[in-house]
């Protein structure tokens, strides 16, 4: 839990499809809560303010991440700044689209409409936006991106292209 993950961003463009919408939508949060951080304390209490406690769970960190993602329909990081996000890698790993900020190293990950959507995560409407288009999809389209990324994921980190890329880089010095 911190600001840099923009759990509020989330937790903002949850209440406005709430809000508008009639979507079964559940988002459950893992991360280490710091001993109750700002940021922690601050997402209980805007969960609480728009009433969302029935559809947003925070969690702490857990042992069993590979079931969370054979649970989960998408993976959503709304962060303002990363660098390569082992998270994304994993979910692409198990299979899951992944609805993702447009920063940094996200574009290389994730392609709009192939696997996943990307978004700007400073504008909680378009996080919305995001959200709303991923789930408006036929369950074939989604599962079709849920493939793509893990083809997308053994293409880029495998073995064999991780030993070949630390070869390259190694005989370039």
């Amino acid at each position: 839990y911190s600001d840099q993950k923009n759990i509020l961003g989330l937790i903002k463009a949850l209440h406005n499809i709430k809000k508008n919408h009639d979507m079964n939508i559940q988002i459950d949060w893992f991360g280490d809560k710091v001993l109750e951080s700002n940021i922690y304390k601050d997402a209980k209490k805007e969960i609480k303010k728009f009433n969302l406690s029935q559809f947003f769970y925070l969690h702490g960190p857990s042992k069993t991440i590979l079931d969370m993602y054979q649970k989960s329909s998408v993976m959503i990081l709304p962060s303002f700044y990363e660098g390569v996000p082992n998270v994304v890698c994993e979910a692409m790993s198990c299979g899951l689209p992944v609805l993702a900020s447009d920063i940094n190293d996200n574009r290389k990950f994730i392609t709009n409409g192939e696997n996943g959507y990307l978004f700007n995560p400073y504008d909680d409407k378009d996080i919305s936006n995001a959200i709303i288009k991923f789930y408006k999809l036929e369950k074939y389209d989604r599962e079709l991106m849920g493939l793509n990324s893990r083809k997308i994921a053994k293409n880029m980190f495998s073995k064999k292209v991780f030993v070949s890329e630390y070869l390259e880089v190694i005989h370039a010095l």
